[in-house]
């Protein structure tokens, strides 16, 4: 089931992480893979409002909880976008095997990826790594890509490990890469961030 909620701690992890992609000037789009009703997404958006920056938030989500489709998520998350005053992200909806990679903007400088907690471990590992591999490519170096559910057991501070997928698939999707994953405090959740070298 898709936990609908993120830490303060871990909105403004997002919202700080965003900002240094703008603030550095690195090229490219911001996109939200896993975005369900816009929490984070709100968060992201504001970033760029702020810096009144040339992005386009570009969001991805099947809008489903479980195996029922629940078609008031979408309508939920475009609200949120009125009620904040923010512009309407570009919102792919459907599953990550439709939307990824053919979907994706050319060039990506900021991406946070939600992909669901509470599925099988190796569901959810699978899940990750066909994101990583259509996101990673189009990342530029300094681009961030922040990963939501990062647990690693010997280093998190606190963090709740409810996706372990997510830590099995960074072993396998980074082994030989040059980027390193970075722990982020998140308050009662766990994540985590890369920066693309090259």
């Amino acid at each position: 089931t898709k936990r609908a909620t993120s830490s303060a701690e871990q909105r403004n992890n997002l919202y700080l992480l965003a900002d240094q992609a703008v603030a550095f000037d690195v090229p490219g789009d911001f996109v939200e893979i896993g975005c369900h009703e816009g929490q984070n997404a709100r968060v992201i958006a504001s970033v760029i409002e702020h810096h009144r920056a040339d992005r386009t938030l570009h969001l991805y989500d099947d809008f489903r909880t479980s195996s029922s489709g629940d078609a008031g998520i979408r309508a939920r998350l475009e609200l949120v976008f009125r009620k904040s005053g923010l512009a309407k992200p570009v919102i792919h909806e459907g599953g990550f095997d439709v939307t990824l990679p053919a979907q994706l903007p050319a060039r990506i400088a900021f991406a946070h990826i939600d992909c669901g907690a509470g599925a099988l471990p190796e569901f959810h590992c699978q899940s990750l790594i066909r994101c990583l591999e259509a996101v990673y490519p189009r990342m530029g170096p300094g681009s961030i890509g922040v990963l939501m559910d990062y647990h690693d057991r010997d280093r998190t501070v606190v963090g709740w490990d409810c996706g372990p997928g997510v830590k099995m698939a960074c072993d396998h999707f980074f082994k030989g890469k040059p980027e390193c994953i970075q722990i982020l405090y998140g308050g009662k959740f766990s994540h985590a961030f890369f920066r693309k070298v090259w």
